[in-house]
């Protein structure tokens, strides 16, 4: 029974339940009225059934996923040199000295020797991508050259040092308001306001 039949024969219950209530035969319309609530239901039932049948329909077999595995390798973290194992502490603090002069060095346009080439590439190439634009030519900045530099802009210009940087590319719009405020001044209790004082 699709809706529209269920519709007109639910109407059509109805209408009979309200006529024999008119001709004061309560005890039929009572049954009558239960049978469209038993009609309801019937419809509820088959409408909830069908749903169920679409949704199957719709689902293909599910991959368990449980058992499926990939090798994952380490790539490192942005600023981290990863030139020596955790185990080598004080090799560690070597090697990143190195990078901090490779990089020195590359930004002042002097040549690198093989150590200290080594040494650079093994951290920029991780961020460099493969297609050649000016764009992804970047050198990768040490953490500590990077927090200097901050501390720096900070002490120069004291609102740098309140804000942190938001490493956006591109430009970054600030909204600020564009009205020129007024100077303060003193005024008495009764004396109304201006437009220009709000």
């Amino acid at each position: 029974m699709n809706k529209e039949q269920y519709l007109n024969k639910r109407n059509q219950m109805m209408g009979e339940a309200e006529n024999l209530l008119e001709e004061g035969k309560v005890k039929e319309a009572e049954a009558k009225m239960k049978e469209v609530e038993e009609l309801d239901q019937t419809f509820e039932d088959a409408t909830k059934a069908q749903a169920n049948l679409n949704a199957l329909r719709g689902n293909g077999v599910v991959t368990n996923i449980s058992n499926l595995t990939a090798q994952v390798k380490a790539q490192g973290t942005l600023g981290s040199t990863h030139l020596a194992t955790p185990e080598a502490g004080a090799n560690h603090q070597a090697e990143k000295e190195l990078y901090n002069t490779a990089f020195m060095k590359t930004l002042m346009g002097s040549t690198l020797n093989k150590e200290e080439m080594d040494a650079f590439n093994s951290v920029n190439d991780k961020f460099r991508n493969s297609m050649q634009t000016a764009e992804q030519h970047q050198v990768l900045i040490p953490e500590t050259i990077k927090e200097g530099i901050w501390k720096e802009i900070g002490e120069l210009h004291p609102i740098f040092a309140d804000v942190r940087p938001t490493y956006v590319k591109g430009d970054l719009t600030i909204i600020k308001e564009k009205t020129e405020g007024t100077d303060a001044e003193w005024v008495d209790e009764e004396t109304e306001g201006t437009d220009a004082d709000t």
